[in-house]
């Protein structure tokens, strides 16, 4: 059983190859990812309830986004309080700034380039 660390770096590197359009067909696109067909399918559906805009192109026979945009995975505060980041993640600044531009789906945000 993958943990949530290897869920989110697969959902990270999925997000990658769609938005490179360099995921190739799904047997192609599991490869990549080093899981089995049905996972990726279970992942696409998940990510598809998201919001996540994910089409396939049988034209160019690979994955991709209808639209500009990206995923994140991140915690975000419930109010509105000026909060440092550098001081959340251990010195590290994370350039992940809530703004309308967001959008947020439970702990899943989709970044939507206007």
């Amino acid at each position: 059983m993958r943990s949530f660390i290897d869920n989110k770096n697969i959902i990270e590197k999925m997000d990658n190859l769609i938005r490179f359009k360099s995921t190739g067909t799904p047997e192609d696109f599991a490869k990549k990812l080093n899981i089995s067909e049905r996972k990726l399918y279970r992942l696409i559906k998940k990510l598809k309830e998201f919001g996540c805009p994910i089409v396939y192109n049988n034209y160019k026979k690979c994955y991709e986004y209808e639209y500009d945009g990206n995923i994140i995975i991140k915690f975000s505060p419930k109010n509105n309080e000026h909060i440092d980041l550098n001081k959340i993640n251990g010195g590290f600044f994370n350039n992940f700034l809530l703004t309308d531009s967001f959008w947020q789906c439970d702990d899943l945000y989709l970044n939507r380039d206007k």
